[in-house]
Formats: structure tokens, sequence, C-alpha cells
């Protein structure tokens, strides 16, 4: 009956009734869009944080433009290459500067070689070719091999694969003062089958001397060792050859030549964020899990191999490999050391010393994860067949006496981690150093474009929550004066016909608090279904290349993949429209609250307003 009444009273003005109900559900439906868009945004925010990456690469710029010349004899003319060079590798240490924020510090990674003669390191069907050999020869008559020339092979002391001739054609064919030979004589040599163009069409083949006694090796400085057995490429057999220096030598390249079909990289790194393949998606975790920080930081016995390594050898998450590790590269990475090559990453075997490297470090690893590698990459951007991943602080042991190659900051070497979002100061910082030699890349995925749009929801939902709840408390106060205060002649008339100042709360609230129901749940509800719309609009429509991205970002649409917002939470909307209902109700309590302290002839007495 009150209820009843209280609405017969409100439709005696229609008109203002309506505009009141039009009103709370444009109030409500502003409250609700701003409310939800600001849920949206930090819920997106607080994902895109968890699945986003932001890290830069590090790379020394060439310098000097030389011209080169190498001498082809076979073809009898000299071919010449441009090429610019490096000046001496920058120290890391320049990097550790004010301002750069680090989430993982720069790393400039070695690659390791592990020593695994007990495991399969290709499918069994591989053949593999020839490559290198290792012979002695004689000549039938003295002469300088500057052109093809006919040798007797006397001795094959190493080749992969024996050949069944006592001849071949041979020629010192990129040096251009080769030393004579002589009849009678037996010389010992390293040598590789070239191809050498015969006319326009067609290919002949001549082997070829190549330097691999003489050593190469590093200081942790990144200087070459001195060693007199540099640019040697064939000597003569005597009487007691093999137990000279020189011949030694010779003997410990022959014990060094299997090491590569049995040795499989290993790089060592702080986050597998770093490595440009895992970042960019064509490396990933199929089996198991990543390294996790907390085994980084305490340099865990754990590692990751790839999928394919695994699969030969019949090994799964849970087990372990030892790793032998015998030398280090700090110039390239794996997987672009072995891009031409899956057996030998293209550097000298033998230390200073004239032996092999030895091993320095050995431990067992755990395998927590198993990785796949598709497609392909740029040079040195790429993951090796066989590559292991260890985290850095696991190596307890110098590698200063095994360093085989040694070369400047490089992008597929050098990187590190900042904090999302911190680009533009970390690059502004950089630019202070003035190292005009180092190249600076940074990468987000399209992080800044996300947040960008991020920022300009929060920024709407602010503005629309705030006019949302001004136009609320504005509106109710407004119509609580019209439906309550403006009606004291109304309280005054039933007070005195005996009704209970509860009976006349009810009388005055229901029907303006029906309103205010019907109103902010409709508005809620059209908040809600709009709130997506306006966070497209606000954002914009943005796609980015996140393959292999894990997490609520992924979306494959047409071959790409695009970043998606979380949708709103329909709580956030009830919520909203319980709050308004509520602040109705007790605004209009207090208005009816001040009406009933005054006495019914009190109130009649009162001129009309």
């Amino acid at each position: 009956m009150l209820l009843r009444n209280s609405i017969k009273q409100i439709m005696r003005t229609p008109v203002k009734t309506i505009l009141f109900l039009l009103l709370v559900t444009f109030a409500a439906a502003l409250s609700t869009v701003g409310i939800n868009l600001w849920q949206m945004s930090n819920s997106n925010m607080n994902d895109f944080e968890k699945v986003f990456t932001t890290i830069g690469t590090i790379e020394q710029k060439k310098s000097v433009l030389n011209k080169m010349e190498q001498w082809d004899a076979m073809e009898q003319t000299s071919r010449y290459y441009y090429g610019s060079k490096y000046n001496p590798p920058i120290p890391l240490s320049v990097l550790d500067f004010d301002g750069a924020n680090y989430i993982q510090k720069t790393e400039k990674r070695p690659f390791y070689g592990a020593y695994l003669p007990d495991y399969q390191l290709f499918p069994p069907d591989r053949n593999g070719g020839r490559g290198v050999i290792i012979v002695e020869f004689t000549v039938n008559e003295d002469c300088v091999p500057d052109h093809k020339i006919e040798i007797n092979i006397e001795k094959q002391i190493y080749t992969k694969y024996r050949f069944n001739t006592t001849t071949v054609w041979f020629c010192d064919r990129y040096n251009p003062n080769p030393d004579q030979l002589y009849a009678g004589k037996t010389y010992v040599m390293a040598m590789l089958e070239t191809p050498y163009r015969t006319n326009d069409t067609s290919y002949g083949y001549v082997y070829t001397p190549i330097e691999m006694i003489g050593s190469w090796q590093y200081s942790e400085e990144g200087e070459v060792l001195p060693d007199e057995m540099q640019g040697i490429l064939y000597e003569e057999v005597t009487e007691g050859f093999y137990e000279t220096e020189h011949g030694k030598r010779w003997l410990n390249l022959v014990e060094c030549m299997e090491l590569p079909y049995h040795t499989i990289p290993v790089t060592a790194t702080n986050s597998t964020n770093l490595l440009m393949p895992f970042y960019s998606g064509t490396s990933y975790i199929i089996t198991g899990e990543d390294i996790s920080e907390e085994e980084y930081a305490h340099g865990d016995k754990v590692c990751l191999v790839s999928n394919s390594f695994a699969r030969i050898n019949n090994l799964v998450v849970g087990d372990k490999i030892m790793l032998p590790l015998y030398y280090a590269n700090y110039r390239d990475s794996a997987g672009g050391a072995y891009r031409t090559s899956e057996v030998w990453a293209g550097f000298n075997m033998l230390n200073a010393k004239g032996e092999p490297y030895p091993v320095f470090y050995e431990a067992e690893y755990t395998i927590v994860g198993l990785v796949m590698t598709v497609g392909g990459g740029s040079s040195g951007y790429t993951m090796a067949k066989n590559e292991v991943i260890i985290p850095t602080k696991s190596i307890q042991a110098s590698d200063k006496d095994n360093i085989v190659a040694y070369g400047p900051m490089m992008g597929y070497t050098t990187s590190f981690q900042i904090p999302n979002g911190s680009m533009k100061e970390y690059k502004e910082a950089f630019q202070k150093l003035g190292l005009d030699e180092l190249e600076l890349r940074l990468y987000d995925k399209g992080y800044t474009e996300l947040r960008a749009g991020l920022d300009n929801i929060r920024s709407m939902a602010f503005i629309l929550l705030a006019a949302g709840v001004i136009a609320t408390v504005l509106i109710l106060v407004f119509f609580c004066n019209l439906f309550i205060t403006k009606q004291k002649k109304r309280t005054a008339i039933e007070r005195s016909l005996g009704m209970s100042k509860w009976k006349c709360t009810q009388s005055m609230i229901s029907g303006i608090l029906l309103i205010v129901l019907f109103g902010s749940l409709i508005g809620s509800l059209m908040g809600y279904l709009l709130t997506s719309t306006m966070a497209n609009v606000v954002s914009g429509s943005s796609s980015y290349d996140l393959t292999y991205t894990i997490g609520s970002v992924r979306n494959s649409v047409g071959g790409e993949t695009v970043a998606e917002y979380a949708y709103p939470a329909f709580s956030f909307s009830a919520i909203t429209c319980a709050i308004i209902i509520l602040f109705a109700f007790m605004l209009a309590l207090a208005v009816i609250a001040n009406n009933l302290r005054y006495e019914p002839l009190e109130l009649l007495s009162e001129k009309t307003e």
C-alpha cells in the first residue's frame, strides 16, 4: 500500500520522474564504464608485466674500411674484398652506469665445448663428408705448388672416411709465395678438398693445405698468445720427426681431430630472456620448464637440452648429463659458430703449448626442460643443433687458459634486461656516455605501444569515473530535494492522519528507491556492455609480434598475434549499482529525517515555496 501510494505521488509529475530515471541511468552507466575501464587497465597492466620483457643488445661497430686481397693460384687472379674491422674490444664495465636500472645486468656470453664421446650427436644415417685429411705425401719432381700438381699419398694419418687412391691433385692456391717441394722428401700436411672453376659452367676439385697446428689461443684480455707455429701449412718429415716438438704437435692435432664429432656447444647465461632465439620465439620449451630465477641466482646444476639431442639419446626431463667443458668461445654465439657446420666451430684445436685444450670444469647437470627450435634466424641469432643452456654461476672454475676465440661485443652475445616501459630513460642515459662506437638496440615486443594504450584507458577511466560520481551525487541531491524536501506538506498530512515516522519514511523513500534501483540496474548493465567498445576506441587496434608468448595477451588472428585486453568484470558493475542504491538510500533517509524533525502544524504553517 505504501509503495503504491509513493509511486502514485511520484507519477503525478511524470516529466520529472522520467527525467530522474534517465539521469540516474546515465550517471550509473558513466560510473560503471569508468570503474570497469580502471579495473581493466590495472588488470591488463599486471598481466602484461608478467608476460612482456624488455631487453637490449649491444654491438660494437666496425670502424675502418679495408681493402683485402686474396690470391687464387688455380684461377690465376686476385680477389679483392672490402671489409671493415673492429677496434680493440670495449670492456663490458662501461655499461654499468647510473640510470641503467638493470633487471639483468649486461652479460657478454661465451659458449663452451663439452666433450661427450658416449652420446650420439647426429642421426645414425648421417655421413658428413670427408672433411679435413692429414697425410704424409711426396712429389715426383722438385716444384713450387703455385699451380695444380700431382702428389703421392704415402700415409693417411687422419681421415674421417678413408679414400682409395694414392695420388691426388694439390695446389697451395691461396698462398702467393708457397714453399718449394723437393722430390725424394716426405711432407706432412692437413688438407681440404676445394672446388675451382674450370670454365663458365664446370668446376674441378683440388686439395688445398689449411693451417691447423698453429695455435690461436687468447688471453682473458682478448690478446692472441704468441706461437711460432702460426702460418705453417706443411713440414718435412725426417727420421725421428714425431719425437720433436713440431712432430709431437702434429700427433696432438691428430688426437684432436675426433673431438668435434663428440662435442656439443654449451651456452652460459643468467636468463633465457637474454637469448634472442628464446626472446623472439624461434626456440621455446616443449617439455619440462625453464630454468628458474632462483636456479640462475644460486648457480644450480640444471640445464636445458635441445629436443633433437634428447630424442636421439633417449633423454627425458629429470635425467642427468655430465658436461666436461674444455674450451671457451668469447667471439661467437653457438648458433653462429656452427652455422656452416654441425661438427666444427671454426677455430684451431691446439693451445699455445701445442697441446689439446684440457677439461677445465666438469659437473653433472639435471635436465629441467627440452627446447624446440623452429625456422631459422640471421647469423648468430639462432640456436645450434645440440646446444645446451646452463646458468653462468654454475661454472665454478676459470676458463682463462681455454679461450679459443675472442671478439668485441655483438648483438647475439651481449644483452641485458631492463624494466618494462623504461626504454626511453635507458636510451637517454646511454647516449650521455658518448660511446658512438657501440650500437644499442632495444626490444619490448610492443609493450610501449600497449602501455600507451593502457595509459589512455586509465586516463579516460578516471575522467569518466569522476564525472559519473559527481553526476550521481548532484542528481540524487537535486531529486531528493525535489521529491522529499519539497513535499513537507505531504509529510505533515501523513503525520496528522496518524502515520508513524517510520511509515512516513517508507512512504517517501520507496518510490525514489524504486526509480534509483531501475535506473542504476539499467545504467550499470549498459556500462558493462559499453566498456569493451570504449576500451577499443580509446586504445586503438594494435598488433604485435608475440609468437610463442604465453599468457592472456596471445590470440592468433589471421596468422598474426594480437595483444588482447581483459574483459570487464561483471562484479564491478554490480558493485557500482549497489553503491549508487546505497548512497541514494542514505541520502534519502537523511533528507526525510530532516523533515521529520518538525511537528506537522509547524510544517503546515510554512509558506509555500
